[in-house]
This record gives structure tokens, C-alpha cells and sequence, in this order.
């Protein structure tokens, strides 16, 4: 009886004391996604989209604005199918594979569930909308509203070019907002920030500017449509306020 008395101590220990005890240290090469915080991400996220907007989305603009073309010497019927008059259904399709994946790092860090990162967010809205605007330019209409849900949603309907337009302006609007009145909690943006290193009054100025050209775009159609000519004059107007 003594010894069974001591073995079942033995025993019970052998066998809860790794997972109860022991195991106290979780791998540092598998961090949740919890644990990937704004500061931590906006780097990556603005070097893989700008990789792609320098390299292929330089390229085929620089070809159609006929700034670029092949060397013959060394390379016969270069750009042959930017130059001709037909395009094959994966034209350039890394450019819409890369941007538009990219974009949803943004939304990843938009969607950060905490309000100490309000600067995080505001970058990475507009970064977002600087992206969707040349998605747009690009393809016109691309599922904006449904965007980034994952298996919620794997199939996201197409929203109108102008509705997207038009949002992002919210979007850019609601940046700068986040910017000017962050809590006083809100973790200050420092060297992460790739593109600026946390000059946050240089992303509001990028901001508003990406409003500018995001209404250029729509001047054309205000020539014929009175709706969109009167947006376009208040939007202006309330540009002009902000430089005041």
C-alpha cells in the first residue's frame, strides 16, 4: 500500500507537470496576429506596395506616354503588345495582383482593435486610398465596399468607379481627422514609417493632395453632369479652406 501511495504521485506528475509546469515559454517564430501591432506592420506593408508601383506600374506608364520604348538594336518588336492594338487577358495582371493584395495590409492595421494607433491608421487610410485611386485609374470599377472580409466574403461584389472615388475622399477626410484630434495615448510614429518617418502634418499635406487628384479625375464628367460639378465645387472650396 506505501508503494502504491508513493507511485501514484509519481505518476500524476509525469504526466501534467510539461503541459501544467513546465511549457511556460511560447515560440517567438509564431506570434498570434494579435500580437503584430500598427507600428510593427506599416513598414512592411508600405515597401511591398511601393515595390510594385516603382517597378511594372512605372513601366507600362511610362510606355504608354511613349517616355519608354524597346531597343531595337537589341531586342525586335519590344512592347509589342503595349504598342499594338490588342491585349491579352493577363496583361501587366501582376499589377493588380500585387496592389490589390497589398491593400489588404492596410486594412489589416485600419482594423487594429485598439485606439492607441490612431496615426498607424490614419497612414495606412491613406495609403489605402492612394492605391485604390490607381486601382481605379487603372480597371474602373474593382470590389471596393466588400473588400479584404476573407472567407466572410470570397467573392466581393464590384463597386462604380465614382462610388469609390467618393469614399476615399471620406476616407482621406477621416485621416486627417484621426491625425489632428489622436488621444494623447496614441503611440507616437517614428522611423517605421518608411515613407515620411512619422511627420504626421507631411501625410496630412499627402492626403489632401491625394484629394485633389482624386477629384481631377472626375472633371471631365462635371463638364456634362450637374450633380458631380456641384460636388466638385465644394470639394474644392473646402481644399482651399484647409490651406487657409
Amino acid at each position: 500500500m506505501k508503494r502504491i501511495k508513493l507511485i501514484l504521485p509519481l505518476i500524476a506528475l509525469a504526466l501534467f507537470s510539461c503541459d501544467n509546469y513546465l511549457d511556460v515559454n511560447d515560440s517567438p517564430n509564431n506570434p498570434l496576429a494579435s500580437q503584430i501591432t500598427p507600428n510593427l506592420s506599416i513598414s512592411a506593408a508600405q515597401t511591398a506596395s511601393y515595390s510594385t508601383l516603382t517597378r511594372r506600374m512605372n513601366e507600362v506608364g511610362n510606355v504608354f506616354m511613349n517616355n519608354w520604348g524597346a531597343n531595337v538594336n537589341s531586342f525586335t518588336g519590344g512592347y509589342a503588345e503595349e504598342f499594338g492594338i490588342t491585349m491579352s487577358n493577363n496583361f501587366y495582371e501582376d499589377i493588380w495582383n500585387s496592389v490589390y493584395r497589398n491593400t489588404y495590409e492596410y486594412s489589416k492595421i485600419i482594423n487594429y482593435p485598439s485606439a492607441d494607433y490612431d496615426n498607424h491608421k490614419a497612414i495606412a487610410k491613406i495609403l489605402k486610398s492612394f492605391y485604390f485611386q490607381y486601382l481605379v485609374d487603372l480597371y474602373g470599377d474593382v470590389p471596393y465596399s466588400q473588400a479584404h472580409l476573407g472567407a466572410l466574403n470570397t467573392t466581393p461584389a464590384y463597386d462604380d468607379d465614382q462610388a469609390i472615388y467618393r469614399d476615399l475622399i471620406v476616407q482621406l477626410d477621416d485621416a486627417i481627422n484621426m491625425i489632428n484630434n489622436a488621444p494623447s495615448t496614441t503611440v507616437a510614429v517614428g522611423s517605421e514609417d518608411v515613407i515620411l518617418q512619422g511627420d504626421m502634418n507631411g501625410w496630412i499635406r499627402f492626403a489632401n493632395t491625394l484629394k485633389l487628384r482624386i477629384l481631377l479625375r472626375q472633371a471631365t464628367l462635371a463638364e456634362t453632369d450637374a450633380a458631380t460639378d456641384t460636388y466638385l465645387t465644394d470639394q474644392f472650396a473646402l481644399l482651399e479652406q484647409r490651406q487657409l
